[in-house]
């Protein structure tokens, strides 16, 4: 079966998942991204397996960029690296910049409540330190509310009180140059060389809280076993044959994804350059601690509730948040 990875917890408390671990060896476990092996495993077990992910970029305009006066951070080869990435303050003072270049919104975010919050804008959460929900998957007050959390929603309050980013989403805004930066998906690169040839764009990494704390969105469809097999040992050995180097190294040429397994990183084509190679980076050198719960998606869902509240102003970030508690904890009472 294939699932979407941040919906392993609920699917293990199903008691749905075959746990992987139990029958394959350290050393093929080993062969995957960190990143995946812990996106796939709840508690001490791994139940799902993928032989590539994705980690969306933050796209920018270069043409508009140079216009405004915005000195890009690079390194010694002319590359913005994981390393260089701006802080909350950074991006803000840049955006602004842009903001009174362009005379309209510079950033657009997708702040329409679709599901898209939890994998584009929950890295900014979780750079400053912030999280969703307790260990157990269940409590959120206390973390949900946290000092550093809200700090986080705050900043991105704030890109929208300053008419940095548009309140709602503009269809095609970068692709358009209506937008100079862009949370969008990987998927969009080949959109944007195909339909749009002559846009100049580039990728930036995602700005941070603090220093240390940079993340990235990440995830894809994994492949997992049914708890109820007959054959678990050939299931499993199903799981990591069809999640393979092989599987890897055609989904890299066929899709342009990042391979899964750890040694076919040295030998990508496509993500040993910049700036595809800061994808790779970010993947590899980021933390990613999406929530695992049984109930991913009402958290899923009020945190799309609260970045939709906070672009269009329907009230304080405290009150969004304290709404989005209410409404998680009427739904984890059903596991107490």
């Amino acid at each position: 079966m294939t699932l979407e990875s941040v919906y392993t917890a609920s699917y293990v408390d199903a008691e749905v998942l075959l746990p992987l671990n139990e029958y394959l060896d350290q050393s093929t476990i080993d062969s995957y991204l960190d990143a995946i092996v812990m996106a796939g495993s709840v508690g001490d077990n791994l139940y799902a397996l993928q032989s590539f992910d994705l980690s969306a970029p933050v796209f920018y305009n270069v043409d508009i960029f140079e216009a405004a006066g915005i000195d890009v951070p690079a390194d010694e080869n002319g590359n913005w690296t994981l390393d260089l990435a701006w802080s909350f303050d950074e991006f803000l003072d840049n955006a602004r910049i842009l903001r009174d270049h362009m005379g309209e919104e510079p950033v657009h975010m997708y702040p329409d409540n679709t599901g898209w919050q939890m994998y584009a804008h929950s890295p900014i959460i979780l750079s400053n330190g912030g999280t969703f929900v307790g260990e157990n998957g269940l409590d959120v007050d206390g973390y949900l509310n946290s000092p550093e959390t809200l700090e986080a929603l705050n900043f991105i309050k704030s890109l929208f009180k300053e008419g940095i980013a548009a309140s709602t989403a503009k269809e095609n805004a970068f692709a358009l140059e209506k937008a100079a930066i862009s949370f969008e998906g990987p998927w969009m690169i080949g959109y944007f060389d195909a339909e749009y040839p002559d846009l100049n764009w580039s990728l930036m990494p995602y700005p941070y809280g603090k220093e240390g704390h940079n993340s990235a969105p990440h995830g894809s469809w994994y492949v997992a076993g049914t708890k109820n097999t007959e054959h678990p040992e050939l299931t499993a050995e199903l799981v990591a044959h069809l999640t393979n180097k092989d599987s890897a190294i055609t989904m890299e040429e066929e899709a342009g994804l990042i391979p899964g397994h750890k040694e076919l990183l040295a030998s990508s084509e496509l993500y040993s350059d910049y700036p595809r190679k800061l994808m790779l980076d970010q993947l590899v050198n980021t933390a990613h601690v999406k929530p695992k719960s049984p109930i991913f998606i009402v958290l899923e869902d009020v945190l799309g509730d609260i970045v939709e509240g906070m672009a269009l102003d329907t009230d304080t970030v405290e009150n969004l948040v304290e709404t989005a508690i209410t409404k998680v904890q009427r739904e984890s009472a059903r596991f107490d």
